[in-house]
């Protein structure tokens, strides 16, 4: 079965509660996916909802809607859909970090969760790129790596200050038992 063309194809529709309904519903198919496979693997639904032109329409969808739940709700499942892998698209990238930062305080505790979720799962790619870039420079200039080591990257400064235990455990208790958005 494949849900994610007849749910991208309802981003369409004139209203806006059927849009913000099938975006919750994209965004519950991607959680449940993501916290039901290994940490450090491409999120087992990405290739799908790719293929379906999801990507490019769930972040149509973030830049147009006037709806906050919305908003959030399509920019953490991006954050979730880019598990183990890089967005390679500069703005979208940039927007989609500013975003779930600027809800990490949102007043919904779901909302919350969920966007820490996100970013830490964004920060996991930018880690891994990091450490392979790390590698290779360290081959040809020590000096770089040492520079590089001295300067935080902010996306890195970010997920330290909402890494904190309260907040994981929070987290990770939440990824067993129901959906942040339900």
């Amino acid at each position: 079965m494949k849900p994610f063309p007849s749910l991208l194809r309802l981003f369409d529709h004139s209203d806006e509660d059927i849009v913000s309904d099938a975006m919750c519903s994209v965004d519950c198919i991607m959680y449940y996916g993501a916290i039901g496979s290994e940490s450090n693997s491409v999120h087992p639904y990405y290739e799908e909802l790719a293929s379906a032109g999801g990507i490019e329409k769930i972040y149509d969808l973030f830049r147009k809607t006037q709806d906050e739940y919305t908003k959030d709700i399509s920019a953490t499942c991006l954050g979730i859909a880019f598990k183990a892998q890089e967005i390679t698209n500069p703005e979208m990238k940039d927007e989609i970090i500013a975003h779930l930062a600027s809800i990490i305080n949102h007043e919904d505790e779901d909302i919350q969760k969920q966007a820490i979720l996100a970013l830490n799962y964004l920060d996991q790619n930018l880690s891994i790129k990091l450490q392979k870039q790390r590698k290779q420079q360290m081959q040809f200039n020590p000096y770089l790596i040492s520079a590089q080591l001295s300067s935080p990257d902010p996306l890195a400064v970010l997920i330290a200050n909402i890494n904190t235990p309260a907040n994981l455990a929070a987290t990770r208790q939440d990824q067993t038992y129901a959906s942040p958005l339900l």
